[in-house]
């Protein structure tokens, strides 16, 4: 309450310096202060409500964004993972099928020169043989 004391005297000191009138404490004209402060009153404590309101729905959009930005980033995260593990996949088979192929020529290559020196084995027996037989026979 003195707090209203003390602003109806400071308007009545004000009213008093700039306008030479001097106000009693039962002046008509002090019911407007008293009905505008409590309008300021009760517009600040409706505003301050509005603004708890819209404070909370920021607050859970904010949360809502932050979900789906969350979900959209494990969703490309997730197709970014499928997608190198396929990359990856694909590509040790190619090597794997070309380190076959390689083998396999490989190979190749040496059953037939196994194959030769078989043949080669084959013809210094005979050869020998021969040998032995002529030098046998004389």
């Amino acid at each position: 309450m003195t707090t209203d004391l003390e602003g109806i005297d400071e308007i009545i000191k004000e009213v008093a310096v700039k306008h030479n009138i001097m106000l009693s404490r039962d002046d008509p004209i002090l019911m407007l202060y008293t009905i505008n402060k409590q309008l300021m009153t009760t517009s600040k404590q409706a505003q301050e409500g509005m603004l708890q309101e819209f404070r909370k729905e920021l607050e859970t959009i904010a949360q809502r964004w932050g979900n789906e930005a969350s979900n959209q980033a494990n969703k490309t995260l997730n197709s970014t993972v499928a997608s190198m593990r396929d990359m990856i996949t694909t590509t040790i088979r190619e090597e794997t099928d070309a380190a076959m192929d390689r083998l396999a020529a490989g190979g190749q290559r040496w059953q037939r020169l196994n194959n030769l020196n078989l043949l080669a084995s084959v013809l210094t027996l005979a050869a020998a043989a021969i040998v032995l037989w002529v030098a046998a026979g004389n």
